[in-house]
Protein backbone atom coordinates (compact mmCIF):
# COMPACT_ATOMS: atom_id res chain seq x y z
CA UNK A 1 0.00 0.00 0.00
CA UNK A 2 2.84 2.20 0.50
CA UNK A 3 4.29 1.86 -2.39
CA UNK A 4 0.91 1.69 -4.50
CA UNK A 5 0.52 5.68 -2.45
CA UNK A 6 3.98 6.47 -3.07
CA UNK A 7 3.79 5.52 -6.93
CA UNK A 8 0.68 8.25 -6.57
CA UNK A 9 2.57 10.96 -5.19
CA UNK A 10 5.46 10.88 -7.80
CA UNK A 11 3.29 10.91 -10.45
CA UNK A 12 1.34 13.82 -8.74
CA UNK A 13 4.39 15.53 -8.40
CA UNK A 14 5.69 14.59 -11.65
CA UNK A 15 2.79 16.38 -13.24
CA UNK A 16 3.07 19.50 -11.01
CA UNK A 17 6.63 19.70 -11.75
CA UNK A 18 5.98 19.02 -15.61
CA UNK A 19 3.08 21.81 -15.00
CA UNK A 20 4.90 24.81 -13.87
CA UNK A 21 8.04 24.07 -16.89
CA UNK A 22 5.07 24.43 -19.11
CA UNK A 23 3.89 27.62 -17.52
CA UNK A 24 6.82 29.12 -17.88
CA UNK A 25 7.92 27.71 -21.32
CA UNK A 26 4.37 28.76 -22.91
CA UNK A 27 4.92 32.18 -21.30
CA UNK A 28 8.64 33.28 -22.26
CA UNK A 29 7.96 31.59 -25.67
CA UNK A 30 4.75 33.67 -25.63
CA UNK A 31 7.39 36.63 -25.32
CA UNK A 32 9.65 35.27 -27.45
CA UNK A 33 7.02 35.27 -30.09
CA UNK A 34 5.96 38.53 -29.71
CA UNK A 35 9.30 39.44 -30.56
CA UNK A 36 9.90 37.28 -33.54
CA UNK A 37 6.36 38.02 -34.95
CA UNK A 38 6.79 41.80 -34.61
CA UNK A 39 9.98 41.52 -36.39
CA UNK A 40 8.54 39.67 -39.38
CA UNK A 41 5.75 41.79 -39.50
CA UNK A 42 8.05 44.91 -40.15
CA UNK A 43 10.85 43.56 -41.56
CA UNK A 44 11.33 42.34 -45.67
CA UNK A 45 11.43 38.56 -45.99
CA UNK A 46 14.84 38.98 -47.30
CA UNK A 47 16.17 41.03 -44.27
CA UNK A 48 14.44 38.14 -41.58
CA UNK A 49 15.90 35.55 -43.47
CA UNK A 50 19.54 37.34 -43.58
CA UNK A 51 18.82 38.20 -39.90
CA UNK A 52 18.15 33.36 -39.00
CA UNK A 53 21.39 33.50 -41.24
CA UNK A 54 23.48 35.10 -38.66
CA UNK A 55 21.86 33.52 -35.68
CA UNK A 56 22.48 29.91 -37.54
CA UNK A 57 26.26 30.88 -37.84
CA UNK A 58 26.34 31.88 -33.60
CA UNK A 59 24.33 29.24 -32.90
CA UNK A 60 26.66 26.96 -34.83
CA UNK A 61 29.77 28.72 -33.31
CA UNK A 62 28.38 27.74 -29.69
CA UNK A 63 27.66 24.01 -30.19
CA UNK A 64 31.41 23.80 -31.40
CA UNK A 65 32.86 25.88 -28.46
CA UNK A 66 30.30 24.05 -25.60
CA UNK A 67 32.45 20.86 -25.21
CA UNK A 68 29.94 20.04 -21.81
CA UNK A 69 26.35 20.27 -23.23
CA UNK A 70 23.63 21.18 -21.74
CA UNK A 71 22.46 17.37 -21.34
CA UNK A 72 26.01 16.47 -20.31
CA UNK A 73 25.58 18.87 -17.27
CA UNK A 74 21.97 17.66 -16.79
CA UNK A 75 22.79 14.04 -16.30
CA UNK A 76 26.19 14.64 -14.56
CA UNK A 77 24.26 16.94 -11.94
CA UNK A 78 21.22 14.77 -11.62
CA UNK A 79 23.35 11.42 -10.56
CA UNK A 80 25.32 14.00 -8.77
CA UNK A 81 28.45 13.53 -9.99
CA UNK A 82 30.52 16.22 -9.16
CA UNK A 83 31.70 17.53 -12.99
CA UNK A 84 29.70 21.09 -13.28
CA UNK A 85 33.01 23.65 -12.23
CA UNK A 86 35.26 21.58 -14.67
CA UNK A 87 32.84 21.60 -17.69
CA UNK A 88 31.86 25.16 -17.07
CA UNK A 89 35.52 25.94 -17.50
CA UNK A 90 36.22 23.87 -20.61
CA UNK A 91 33.38 25.05 -22.02
CA UNK A 92 33.87 28.86 -21.31
CA UNK A 93 37.17 28.61 -22.97
CA UNK A 94 36.09 26.89 -26.02
CA UNK A 95 33.26 29.90 -25.90
CA UNK A 96 36.19 32.25 -26.19
CA UNK A 97 38.04 30.94 -28.83
CA UNK A 98 35.38 30.40 -30.77
CA UNK A 99 34.11 34.08 -30.39
CA UNK A 100 37.25 35.34 -31.37
CA UNK A 101 37.63 33.24 -34.52
CA UNK A 102 34.45 34.33 -35.67
CA UNK A 103 35.08 38.30 -35.38
CA UNK A 104 38.48 37.52 -37.42
CA UNK A 105 36.47 36.16 -40.34
CA UNK A 106 33.46 37.97 -40.10
CA UNK A 107 34.72 41.49 -38.60
CA UNK A 108 31.41 41.67 -36.65
CA UNK A 109 30.80 42.27 -32.57
CA UNK A 110 27.23 40.70 -32.51
CA UNK A 111 27.72 37.40 -33.50
CA UNK A 112 30.88 36.77 -30.97
CA UNK A 113 28.85 38.05 -28.63
CA UNK A 114 25.75 36.29 -29.20
CA UNK A 115 27.76 33.08 -28.94
CA UNK A 116 29.28 33.86 -25.65
CA UNK A 117 25.57 34.32 -24.69
CA UNK A 118 24.19 31.24 -25.97
CA UNK A 119 27.30 29.51 -24.20
CA UNK A 120 25.79 30.72 -20.91
CA UNK A 121 22.97 30.14 -21.22
CA UNK A 122 23.17 26.22 -22.49
CA UNK A 123 25.09 25.99 -19.36
CA UNK A 124 23.00 27.41 -16.33
CA UNK A 125 19.94 25.37 -18.08
CA UNK A 126 21.33 22.24 -17.82
CA UNK A 127 22.47 23.31 -13.57
CA UNK A 128 18.47 23.79 -12.97
CA UNK A 129 17.03 21.19 -15.07
CA UNK A 130 19.59 18.60 -13.35
CA UNK A 131 18.91 19.94 -9.88
CA UNK A 132 15.22 19.55 -10.72
CA UNK A 133 14.68 23.19 -9.27
CA UNK A 134 11.86 23.55 -11.46
CA UNK A 135 10.26 26.99 -10.03
CA UNK A 136 13.86 28.57 -10.22
CA UNK A 137 14.77 27.35 -14.25
CA UNK A 138 10.90 28.47 -15.07
CA UNK A 139 11.79 32.64 -13.08
CA UNK A 140 15.04 32.58 -15.30
CA UNK A 141 13.43 31.52 -18.70
CA UNK A 142 10.89 34.39 -17.87
CA UNK A 143 13.44 37.08 -16.96
CA UNK A 144 15.95 35.92 -20.22
CA UNK A 145 12.45 36.32 -22.79
CA UNK A 146 11.62 39.50 -20.68
CA UNK A 147 14.60 41.36 -21.39
CA UNK A 148 14.91 39.59 -24.69
CA UNK A 149 11.81 41.81 -25.95
CA UNK A 150 13.20 44.79 -24.23
CA UNK A 151 16.75 45.11 -25.41
CA UNK A 152 15.84 43.57 -28.90
CA UNK A 153 13.11 45.65 -29.58
CA UNK A 154 14.69 48.65 -27.55
CA UNK A 155 17.90 48.54 -29.73
CA UNK A 156 16.42 47.98 -32.87
CA UNK A 157 14.79 50.75 -32.83
CA UNK A 158 17.73 52.59 -31.49
CA UNK A 159 20.43 51.55 -33.76
CA UNK A 160 18.91 49.64 -36.30
CA UNK A 161 18.32 45.69 -37.46
CA UNK A 162 22.30 45.67 -36.01
CA UNK A 163 21.00 45.97 -32.45
CA UNK A 164 18.80 43.10 -32.83
CA UNK A 165 21.43 40.29 -31.99
CA UNK A 166 23.15 42.86 -29.63
CA UNK A 167 19.98 42.52 -27.72
CA UNK A 168 19.77 38.72 -28.06
CA UNK A 169 23.46 38.40 -26.60
CA UNK A 170 21.99 41.19 -23.48
CA UNK A 171 19.06 39.09 -22.78
CA UNK A 172 21.39 36.00 -21.99
CA UNK A 173 23.38 37.88 -19.08
CA UNK A 174 20.97 36.66 -16.48
CA UNK A 175 22.60 33.14 -16.58
CA UNK A 176 26.06 34.88 -15.25
CA UNK A 177 25.11 34.74 -11.53
CA UNK A 178 24.41 30.95 -11.67
CA UNK A 179 27.61 30.10 -13.84
CA UNK A 180 29.70 32.55 -11.50
CA UNK A 181 28.67 31.07 -8.49
CA UNK A 182 29.74 27.65 -9.67
CA UNK A 183 32.81 28.36 -10.24
CA UNK A 184 33.78 30.08 -7.52
CA UNK A 185 32.31 27.79 -5.00
CA UNK A 186 33.77 24.74 -6.67
CA UNK A 187 36.78 23.42 -7.66
CA UNK A 188 38.20 21.93 -10.77
CA UNK A 189 38.58 18.00 -11.34
CA UNK A 190 40.23 16.97 -14.11
CA UNK A 191 41.02 13.35 -13.50
CA UNK A 192 37.46 12.55 -12.44
CA UNK A 193 36.73 14.53 -16.07
CA UNK A 194 39.43 11.83 -17.13
CA UNK A 195 36.64 8.80 -15.80
CA UNK A 196 34.03 10.24 -17.82
CA UNK A 197 35.30 11.95 -20.68
CA UNK A 198 33.63 9.26 -22.90
CA UNK A 199 30.59 9.89 -22.50
CA UNK A 200 31.23 13.70 -22.59
CA UNK A 201 32.60 13.65 -26.12
CA UNK A 202 30.22 11.73 -27.21
CA UNK A 203 27.29 14.06 -25.94
CA UNK A 204 29.67 16.52 -27.48
CA UNK A 205 29.45 14.88 -31.05
CA UNK A 206 25.79 14.97 -30.35
CA UNK A 207 25.42 17.95 -29.78
CA UNK A 208 27.82 19.21 -32.76
CA UNK A 209 25.19 16.87 -34.81
CA UNK A 210 22.22 18.35 -33.50
CA UNK A 211 23.64 21.45 -34.23
CA UNK A 212 23.76 20.72 -38.05
CA UNK A 213 20.43 19.63 -37.52
CA UNK A 214 19.27 22.79 -36.10
CA UNK A 215 21.47 25.55 -37.53
CA UNK A 216 22.88 24.14 -40.87
CA UNK A 217 19.56 24.37 -42.80
CA UNK A 218 19.91 28.04 -42.20
CA UNK A 219 22.98 28.09 -43.32
CA UNK A 220 22.03 26.07 -46.29
CA UNK A 221 18.96 28.02 -47.33
CA UNK A 222 20.20 31.40 -47.23
CA UNK A 223 23.34 31.13 -49.98
CA UNK A 224 21.68 28.45 -52.08
CA UNK A 225 17.61 29.24 -52.40
CA UNK A 226 18.16 33.08 -51.14
CA UNK A 227 17.07 35.15 -48.06
CA UNK A 228 13.50 35.49 -49.01
CA UNK A 229 12.69 31.65 -48.70
CA UNK A 230 14.84 31.21 -45.99
CA UNK A 231 12.72 34.62 -44.57
CA UNK A 232 9.41 32.66 -44.82
CA UNK A 233 10.66 29.11 -43.56
CA UNK A 234 12.14 31.35 -40.64
CA UNK A 235 8.37 32.15 -39.76
CA UNK A 236 7.79 28.72 -40.39
CA UNK A 237 10.08 27.19 -38.21
CA UNK A 238 9.06 29.63 -35.11
CA UNK A 239 5.30 28.99 -35.43
CA UNK A 240 6.30 25.17 -35.29
CA UNK A 241 8.55 26.27 -32.04
CA UNK A 242 5.34 27.43 -30.48
CA UNK A 243 3.68 24.34 -31.10
CA UNK A 244 6.35 22.17 -30.16
CA UNK A 245 6.50 23.89 -26.37
CA UNK A 246 4.73 21.22 -24.82
CA UNK A 247 7.06 18.31 -26.38
CA UNK A 248 10.01 20.07 -26.00
CA UNK A 249 9.07 21.00 -21.56
CA UNK A 250 8.39 17.36 -21.69
CA UNK A 251 12.04 16.48 -22.75
CA UNK A 252 13.36 18.25 -20.40
CA UNK A 253 11.80 17.02 -17.68
CA UNK A 254 12.15 13.65 -18.82
CA UNK A 255 16.19 13.41 -18.95
CA UNK A 256 16.60 14.26 -15.67
CA UNK A 257 14.07 11.16 -14.41
CA UNK A 258 15.78 9.02 -17.38
CA UNK A 259 19.19 10.31 -15.29
CA UNK A 260 18.09 8.76 -11.87
CA UNK A 261 16.24 5.62 -13.51
CA UNK A 262 12.84 6.92 -13.23
CA UNK A 263 10.39 5.31 -15.20
CA UNK A 264 7.46 7.64 -16.74
CA UNK A 265 5.75 5.71 -18.90
CA UNK A 266 2.24 7.53 -18.66
CA UNK A 267 3.78 11.26 -18.82
CA UNK A 268 5.05 9.29 -22.44
CA UNK A 269 1.34 8.47 -23.31
CA UNK A 270 0.02 11.65 -22.70
CA UNK A 271 2.67 13.57 -24.20
CA UNK A 272 1.87 11.56 -27.75
CA UNK A 273 -2.12 12.15 -27.36
CA UNK A 274 -1.33 15.48 -26.85
CA UNK A 275 1.27 16.13 -29.71
CA UNK A 276 -1.42 14.41 -32.06
CA UNK A 277 -3.78 17.23 -31.29
CA UNK A 278 -1.20 19.90 -31.76
CA UNK A 279 0.01 18.80 -35.18
CA UNK A 280 -3.81 18.99 -36.19
CA UNK A 281 -4.07 22.45 -34.73
CA UNK A 282 -1.24 23.71 -36.47
CA UNK A 283 -2.45 22.32 -39.71
CA UNK A 284 -5.57 23.63 -38.94
CA UNK A 285 -4.84 27.14 -37.89
CA UNK A 286 -1.92 28.16 -40.27
CA UNK A 287 -3.96 29.37 -43.38
CA UNK A 288 -6.32 31.50 -41.02
CA UNK A 289 -3.42 33.54 -39.24
CA UNK A 290 -0.57 33.99 -41.84
CA UNK A 291 -2.62 36.00 -44.02
CA UNK A 292 -4.09 38.30 -41.61
CA UNK A 293 -1.03 38.94 -39.59
CA UNK A 294 2.38 38.16 -41.92
CA UNK A 295 0.34 38.97 -45.84
CA UNK A 296 4.38 39.23 -46.78
CA UNK A 297 5.02 35.49 -45.64
CA UNK A 298 2.38 33.65 -47.57
CA UNK A 299 4.64 30.99 -48.53
CA UNK A 300 5.42 30.03 -44.84
CA UNK A 301 1.62 28.30 -44.67
CA UNK A 302 2.24 25.45 -47.01
CA UNK A 303 5.92 25.13 -44.78
CA UNK A 304 4.05 25.24 -41.48
CA UNK A 305 1.82 22.56 -42.70
CA UNK A 306 3.88 20.29 -43.85
CA UNK A 307 6.80 20.43 -41.23
CA UNK A 308 3.72 20.31 -38.58
CA UNK A 309 3.47 16.52 -39.59
CA UNK A 310 6.57 15.60 -37.97
CA UNK A 311 5.60 16.73 -34.62
CA UNK A 312 4.31 13.10 -33.42
CA UNK A 313 7.67 11.62 -34.80
CA UNK A 314 9.61 13.97 -33.17
CA UNK A 315 8.01 14.02 -29.78
CA UNK A 316 8.28 10.02 -29.79
CA UNK A 317 12.27 9.99 -31.09
CA UNK A 318 12.56 12.52 -28.00
CA UNK A 319 11.36 9.96 -25.68
CA UNK A 320 14.40 7.76 -27.11
CA UNK A 321 16.86 10.25 -26.85
CA UNK A 322 16.14 10.95 -23.34
CA UNK A 323 16.37 7.37 -22.54
CA UNK A 324 19.52 7.06 -24.44
CA UNK A 325 21.17 9.42 -22.25
CA UNK A 326 19.94 9.04 -19.89
CA UNK A 327 21.67 5.18 -19.76
CA UNK A 328 24.96 7.14 -21.42
CA UNK A 329 24.47 5.58 -24.73
CA UNK A 330 25.32 8.70 -26.11
CA UNK A 331 27.02 7.27 -28.97
CA UNK A 332 24.03 5.85 -30.79
CA UNK A 333 22.39 9.15 -30.56
CA UNK A 334 25.18 11.26 -32.82
CA UNK A 335 24.59 8.54 -35.33
CA UNK A 336 21.24 9.37 -35.46
CA UNK A 337 21.96 12.82 -35.67
CA UNK A 338 24.39 12.35 -38.68
CA UNK A 339 21.93 10.20 -40.28
CA UNK A 340 19.10 13.41 -39.47
CA UNK A 341 21.61 16.15 -40.91
CA UNK A 342 22.34 14.06 -44.11
CA UNK A 343 19.24 13.56 -45.20
CA UNK A 344 17.98 16.66 -43.83
CA UNK A 345 20.43 18.75 -45.91
CA UNK A 346 20.52 16.62 -49.02
CA UNK A 347 16.78 16.44 -48.92
CA UNK A 348 16.90 20.56 -48.57
CA UNK A 349 19.47 20.97 -51.62
CA UNK A 350 17.53 18.38 -53.90
CA UNK A 351 13.82 18.77 -52.97
CA UNK A 352 14.37 22.96 -51.89
CA UNK A 353 16.10 23.29 -55.82
CA UNK A 354 12.74 21.74 -57.47
CA UNK A 355 10.34 22.61 -55.37
CA UNK A 356 11.46 25.66 -53.33
CA UNK A 357 10.03 25.93 -49.44
CA UNK A 358 7.90 23.24 -50.34
CA UNK A 359 11.01 20.93 -50.90
CA UNK A 360 12.51 22.01 -47.78
CA UNK A 361 9.46 21.52 -45.23
CA UNK A 362 8.98 18.42 -46.67
CA UNK A 363 12.63 17.24 -46.29
CA UNK A 364 12.47 18.22 -42.54
CA UNK A 365 9.57 15.69 -42.02
CA UNK A 366 11.20 12.81 -44.02
CA UNK A 367 14.01 13.30 -42.11
CA UNK A 368 11.87 13.31 -38.59
CA UNK A 369 10.28 9.81 -39.95
CA UNK A 370 13.50 8.43 -40.65
CA UNK A 371 15.18 9.72 -36.93
CA UNK A 372 12.17 7.68 -35.85
CA UNK A 373 12.85 4.34 -37.29
CA UNK A 374 16.65 4.39 -37.13
CA UNK A 375 16.39 5.02 -32.95
CA UNK A 376 13.12 2.65 -32.72
CA UNK A 377 15.80 -0.01 -34.26
CA UNK A 378 18.26 0.80 -31.88
CA UNK A 379 15.83 0.63 -28.58
CA UNK A 380 14.98 -2.99 -29.71
CA UNK A 381 18.56 -4.04 -30.50
CA UNK A 382 19.37 -2.85 -26.63
CA UNK A 383 16.24 -4.82 -25.75
CA UNK A 384 17.07 -8.35 -27.36
CA UNK A 385 21.29 -7.95 -25.86
CA UNK A 386 19.87 -7.37 -22.46
CA UNK A 387 17.92 -10.47 -22.97
CA UNK A 388 20.20 -12.27 -24.53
Amino acid sequence: KMDYWDTIRNQISGLRDISTMSFAEIGSSGIAMVFWFYLASILEPEEFGELHYYIGIAGLGAYLALIATQNTITVYVAKDIKLKSTLFVISLIGGGITAIIIFLLLYRFDIPFLVLGMILSYLAMGDLIGRKVFKEYSKYIILQKSLLLILGLGLFHLIGIEGILFGIALSYCVYIRIVYHELRHSSVNFPLLKTKLGFVLNNYGLNISASANGHIDKLVIGPLLGFAILGNYGLAIQVIGVFSIFSGTVFKYLLTHDASNISQTKVKKLTIIISVGISLLAITISPLIIPEFFPKYIDAIAAIQIISLGIVPGTISMFYISKFLGIEKSRYLIKNSILFATILILGMIILGSWFGIIGVASAHVIAQVVSLGFLFFINRKLKSEEIG
